[in-house]
């Protein structure tokens, strides 16, 4: 029984130190909470908020990122279009020509 009256005291006066240790060291260091839970079950509700709303932003990250490379992938349709466009005008430019002929060879004189 003395063994284990002193187990008991070693461990109270080891607990009643470090919290006089704690507080002589620092005021916000280390706070003990014993309230039934009250807290921890504040501070779990804290943490699912965070959670969730961790949850939220990365559904809207992943919403951004998928309208941007839809954003990306018109404005490289539109990029291809507008080559397109500019090949076809070469070409139609080529097609006109331009013949220079003499003014006896011309039918109608100015």
């Amino acid at each position: 029984m003395c063994q284990k009256m002193s187990n008991v005291l070693f461990i109270v006066l080891s607990l009643f130190l470090i919290i006089n240790i704690v507080a002589s060291v620092g005021d916000d260091a280390f706070t003990i909470y014993i309230d039934g839970g009250k807290e921890l079950s504040n501070i779990r509700a804290d943490l699912n908020k965070v959670i969730d709303t961790d949850n939220n932003l990365s559904t809207k990250l992943n919403e951004i990122e998928s309208t941007l490379a839809k954003i990306t992938a018109l404005m490289e349709g539109l990029t291809n279009d507008m080559k397109a466009i500019n090949d076809e005008q070469k070409a139609a430019s080529n097609k006109c020509g331009v013949t220079v002929k003499s003014g006896s060879a011309r039918k109608y004189k100015l």
